[in-house]
C-alpha cells in the first residue's frame, strides 16, 4: 500500500514530460479514474494493482 502512495508521490513531483512510458500510463490512468469516479478512489488501487501485476 505504502508503495501506491511513495509512487503517486514521485509522479506529482516529476514533470510529465520527464515521466517514463510506464509513468505516462499510471498518469492517464489516474487522471481518467479521477474525472470519472470525481475524488471516489476505491477503483484507483485495483488499477495500480492491475499495472503492477503485469
Amino acid at each position: 500500500m505504502w508503495s501506491y502512495i511513495f509512487f503517486f508521490i514521485h509522479l506529482n513531483g516529476t514533470k510529465i514530460n520527464d515521466y517514463t512510458a510506464l509513468e505516462m500510463f499510471v498518469y492517464k490512468l489516474v487522471s481518467l479514474e479521477v474525472a470519472v469516479v470525481s475524488n471516489d478512489y476505491t477503483g484507483l488501487q485495483m488499477y495500480v494493482y492491475k499495472l503492477v501485476s503485469l
